[in-house]
């Protein structure tokens, strides 16, 4: 019995190492932090997704380091860093820690709610995260948030039934000499999309659209290529001809639903959607999304969800060791817990290790969506733009009238 037991105990020991091959050790963060009294760090959210995470956080630091309490507060307002600042300055209190979008990065910056990250010196960020991560991060060259999970658009193939494609005029060819067989009777559609969602379309005209630079940070950085971008217009308009996708009645749910269960093909999801594909056992892979020709080239851009840092903490380095293990030490647990991609690239994944590492190349690579203040005007304008190009208004009217817009602004 004695022997049985010693077995056990070596198997769980070796389940352990594997489960965090490649993540280093799992609460280094937390045994590192040199506390001698009892301590709270409290940590806002306003996605209520991250909720079971913060909650697995909360345990795993605690049982690291006993004197360490985290105290995961959600805060469901539109005024999120408004109550923060507020909460911070007036009243005496707020967060250690919150998460935040990077969207936010620059007002966030001038509110002076972001200590500089320096608890990554350790790290080679751009290997662990990528460029995107470590760009949506930063604001004026430095490092600022902690990365923890990102979202973008690709296109998920069915690998059972087909393969990558490069290009959408590939995708045309074999959707127009596609043929119906016993094998593949259970597929319904070769490709469709939510053509309405401007964060999942945008890329067909985001190799030619750049708003705020390469640091996607400076408001008078926004150029057009229009001899391209129009192109790039009269192509996507194409789109809709070639596979009769109704922009009022399909929606990126019900795309995921079907692909999901075999039925769809070749889709473009954002990677918020991956944990349930990854759920429904259906054999895929990812791509980004494919160039319209081989002359016009697609580029789509991306999200990341970081940790920050209070500056008006009473336990700056506490709340730091704490927004390091949300962004590094339990990287492992995010997707099962949130069903969010962790932004973390650098472990191994049980779970369809290829696509999985296929995706963060994809997210290194991607466009940063802009993070400074009024961005979201400009963002508004080119949905305006391709939801009428899709709905069939006079192409030149449109893209005039989106152009004169960015030249105002």
């Amino acid at each position: 019995m004695r022997y049985i037991k010693r077995a056990v105990a070596l198997l769980l020991c070796m389940a352990t190492l594997v489960m965090f091959a490649g993540c280093g050790e799992p609460e280094q963060a937390a045994k590192h932090l040199k506390v001698d009294q009892e301590t709270t760090v409290t940590i806002w959210y306003n996605d209520e997704s991250f909720q079971p995470y913060l909650e697995l956080a909360a345990k795993q630091f605690k049982s690291a380091n006993e004197l360490v309490t985290l105290n995961p507060v959600y805060v469901g307002s539109e005024d999120y860093l408004d109550m923060i600042y507020n909460d911070s300055i007036k009243n005496g209190g707020g967060p250690d820690v919150f998460m935040m979008s990077s969207d936010y990065v620059e007002k966030a910056y001038l509110m002076g709610l972001m200590l500089e990250n320096d608890s990554f010196n350790d790290l080679n960020v751009n290997e662990v995260y990528g460029n995107a991560a470590v760009t949506a991060s930063s604001y004026k060259n430095k490092l600022y948030g902690y990365p923890v999970t990102f979202n973008m658009p690709v296109m998920v193939y069915n690998t059972k039934y087909t393969g990558a494609m490069n290009t959408f005029t590939q995708l045309k060819d074999y959707s127009d000499n596609y043929q119906v067989t016993e094998e593949n009777a259970e597929v319904e559609l070769v490709t469709q999309w939510d053509v309405s969602s401007m964060f999942i379309n945008y890329g067909f005209g985001g190799s030619y659209l750049n708003y705020g630079g390469t640091a996607s940070e400076e408001n008078t950085q926004v150029t057009v290529d229009d001899e391209k971008l129009k192109k790039a217009m009269t192509e996507f308009a194409n789109l809709k001809s070639a596979f009769g996708i109704d922009r009022t009645k399909v929606n990126q749910a019900d795309c995921v639903e079907m692909f999901a269960n075999n039925k769809l093909l070749y889709t473009i999801v954002d990677a918020n959607h991956l944990s349930k594909i990854d759920m429904s056992g259906v054999q895929y892979d990812v791509s980004a999304v494919p160039a319209l020709t081989e002359e016009l080239q697609t580029q789509t851009m991306s999200t990341t969800t970081m940790a920050v840092v209070n500056p008006y903490s009473k336990q700056t380095e506490a709340a730091k060791a704490v927004a390091r293990a949300l962004s590094y030490d339990y990287a492992l647990e995010i997707e099962e817990t949130s069903g969010y991609m962790c932004a973390r690239g650098d472990y191994k994944k049980e779970k369809n290790l290829t696509a999985y590492e296929n995706l963060h190349k994809i997210y290194s690579d991607s466009k940063v969506k802009a993070k400074y203040i009024g961005i979201g005007d400009l963002y508004m304008r080119y949905e305006i733009m391709i939801h009428q190009i899709w709905d069939g208004a006079d192409l030149d009217t449109s893209y005039n009238t989106f152009k004169t817009n960015i030249d105002y602004k």
